[in-house]
């Protein structure tokens, strides 16, 4: 348990304090044994899920998401609820899925529009002729859901996340690492309650709770939905902390494919490797020209969010796994044997996975069975565990 703070690459993933906008830059140069290109991820608005083509994230929204109902696109680009493009839209559509009929309110800078009864994919292109800087603003009902989407266009909002990242890390993340009851109510009544700013006050709640999902997770409460709220309060936002938060919570929710922009220098890239490689399942090819080992530890920091012991730990075991240290790692594994309680089976499936692949390893491939036997009821290992149990 601890303060943690990813190393966070300087590229145009990171342009300004916010994930979702359209912008013309230059990628930094990677290192030399990586590749010059990088897949093109596309990240779904509602859980942060990463689909490798546009049409990939149209089929995981419909099947993991038909109850929101709606959503928008921005130059072909499905968006969060706050959206920042350079430049001029190439298109906007409004998508409602199956068979369910909408309603659809927008404002364009001061100018107002109406539609009603919008069923399928409707364009709003038509009320932006002209339009080139300022805000719209889309406001649509689907049955008992309402969505509201934000779009700034050559312009972002006044928002400074200094302030709320020191406040968070006094009142909330270092009273849970010292294990103290974080001060919700101040940090709730000084920069929730009383913040005018909606995306300051959005931050915030991300950060609140974050806190408050680890702090009754300590106390053996269930906190998934404040998991997923910090998740997806925090998904706009490309912040250290806010970056950092998400990296910790994808591996700690298992929703591992929020990895896969880390990159060789972020202390998430040997769990990118380990769950969404397949070909790094037991070593890394790409990193034996750098003649230096993975640390044994992850570096904690005084300035940061809380880290839970278990990924704290489970990030150390994987450093130990890549460098082929089992002493360091039996060590380690045992430490996270007894940090597992009951009703903790993300955390349980993700040990079963590694105590597999260290068997399999090592050449005991009967013990590996054992631990894949334990999988085969997982949608994100049981493929892995059946072609060694078939």
């Amino acid at each position: 348990m601890g303060i943690f703070l990813d190393i966070i690459e300087q590229t145009a993933e990171k342009y300004g304090q916010f994930i979702d906008q359209t912008r013309s830059v230059a990628l930094n140069r990677l290192p030399p044994s990586l590749p010059e290109k990088s897949p093109v991820f596309y990240e779904c608005p509602f859980c942060g899920d990463v689909s490798l083509s546009v049409d990939a994230q149209k089929q995981h929204i419909i099947e993991k998401h038909a109850n929101q109902h709606v959503y928008v696109k921005a130059d072909n680009k499905v968006i969060n609820d706050v959206f920042f493009v350079e430049g001029s839209l190439s298109s906007l559509d409004v998508v409602i899925l199956g068979n369910q009929v909408g309603k659809v309110k927008m404002n364009v800078g001061d100018a107002h529009y109406e539609a009603q009864n919008i069923s399928g994919t409707k364009s709003l292109m038509k009320h932006l002729k002209g339009f080139k800087n300022g805000v719209i603003s889309i406001f649509i009902s689907v049955l008992s859901t309402s969505k509201e989407y934000t779009i700034y266009c050559n312009e972002q909002p006044e928002f400074t996340s200094e302030d709320l990242d020191r406040s968070a890390l006094e009142y909330l993340f270092i009273p849970l690492a010292q294990g103290k009851a974080p001060d919700f109510s101040y940090f709730n009544s000084h920069y929730i309650t009383k913040v005018n700013n909606k995306l300051e006050r959005r931050y915030a709640a991300g950060l609140h709770d974050y806190s408050l999902a680890f702090f009754m997770a300590l106390n053996k409460e269930n906190a998934k939905e404040y998991f997923e709220s910090a998740l997806s309060n925090l998904l706009i936002f490309n912040t250290n902390f806010a970056m950092t938060a998400r990296r910790i919570l994808a591996l700690r929710m298992n929703s591992f494919r929020l990895l896969y922009k880390c990159r060789i220098n972020s202390r998430f890239y040997l769990a990118n490797q380990f769950f969404n490689v397949t070909e790094s399942r037991y070593e890394i090819a790409s990193v034996s020209s750098f003649n230096d080992k993975f640390g044994e530890k992850i570096d904690l920091t005084e300035y940061g969010v809380f880290i839970d012991e278990f990924t704290e730990t489970f990030l150390s075991a994987l450093n130990a796994y890549y460098n082929n240290d089992f002493n360091i790692l039996a060590g380690l594994t045992e430490q996270l044997n007894k940090m597992i309680l009951p009703d903790e089976r993300n955390n349980q499936d993700k040990l079963f996975l590694l105590h597999a692949r260290i068997a399999r390893k090592i050449g005991k491939i009967t013990e590996a069975k054992e631990y894949y036997q334990n999988l085969i009821y997982n949608p994100l290992f049981a493929d892995e565990a059946e072609e060694l149990l078939k």
